[in-house]
């Protein structure tokens, strides 16, 4: 839906890299996927089913106008902007 269209190809790849019962039951627990559009714009998702710090989830779009970032919220999250940025 960020997109505005439907990928019209995907292309994906796993390891298995954190956690030996996941491997062991057949499944992925690191995963890179790249999403191509009509447009010609690409998208990439990278995976993992464990982050050592904690619950992380992040969203960047670049684009001709800049950059939007959507990052985690934090409820120790402090942001100064001053005169020199």
């Amino acid at each position: 839906f960020i997109m505005g269209e439907e990928p019209v190809s995907v292309y994906a790849q796993g390891s298995n890299l954190v956690d030996p019962a996941i491997g062991g039951a057949g499944d992925i627990d690191t995963a890179f996927i790249v999403l191509k559009y009509a447009s010609g714009a690409m998208a990439t998702i990278v995976n993992s089913r464990r982050s050592s710090y904690g619950y992380d989830q992040r969203l960047e779009l670049h684009g001709s106008e800049g950059l939007l970032c959507a990052g985690n919220i934090l409820e120790n999250q402090v942001q100064h902007y001053g005169k020199q940025g």
